[in-house]
């Protein structure tokens, strides 16, 4: 599943329509206010479901240390927050 990033050039489908309209209505911002944009701030299509190409962990000391490969427009961020807010049921 692709979300679309949003940005001046955005045109959703049905899918991401439902998702961003209430959000977007909450924070009292439009579609139309991107697409009236003074900068750019083009929209691309980025994947919402994702998981690591690759993964290990190690232990230093107190310390872990992870090691994973993204694919293209896969954050780091989210997959650290995943696993700092995980339970071991997650994980399996």
């Amino acid at each position: 599943m692709q979300i679309e990033k949003i940005g001046n050039t955005t045109i959703l489908d049905e899918m991401n329509y439902k998702i961003y309209e209430d959000i977007l209505k909450s924070e009292g911002v439009s579609i139309g206010d991107f697409k009236n944009c003074h900068f750019d701030s083009v929209s691309h299509k980025r994947n919402s479901l994702f998981r690591p190409i690759s993964f290990n962990f190690s232990f230093d000391g107190n310390d872990i240390i992870f090691n994973f490969t993204l694919g293209k427009g896969e954050y780091a961020s989210l997959m650290l927050y995943f696993l700092a807010d995980s339970n071991i049921r997650k994980l399996c």
